[in-house]
């Protein structure tokens, strides 16, 4: 098996790509119960979804972009981008609780 030191960002980068369209699938869910329900926390969830979508997107991209051209093993990791992401994530879960079991 050979080492190929670009493999890692690579993996990495993919990784965001998917957690950004994931979050898209959702917030394209969310804007569908919003149009269908006219609900004022079904919208908000939504662009809620919307806005962290792009930032997650965003995030990934540029977090990750000087990372794949060191050279090496050795890369750092831009531990603010994942708290920004996980946050993003866990509210985007609470909206969309929120938005599935009204009060």
């Amino acid at each position: 098996m050979t080492f190929d030191p670009g493999l890692q960002a690579q993996r990495t980068t993919l990784a965001w790509t998917r957690t950004g369209v994931a979050s898209g699938v959702l917030a394209a869910l969310l804007l569908r119960g919003a149009l269908r329900s006219g609900g004022g926390l079904a919208a908000a969830s939504a662009a809620a979804a919307v806005v962290g979508t792009l930032a997650i997107l965003g995030t990934g991209s540029r977090a990750f972009r000087p990372i794949r051209r060191l050279p090496g093993p050795q890369r750092p990791c831009d531990h603010r981008g994942v708290r920004v992401v996980t946050g993003i994530v866990i509210l985007l879960g609470l909206l969309t609780a929120g938005s599935l079991f009204p009060f």
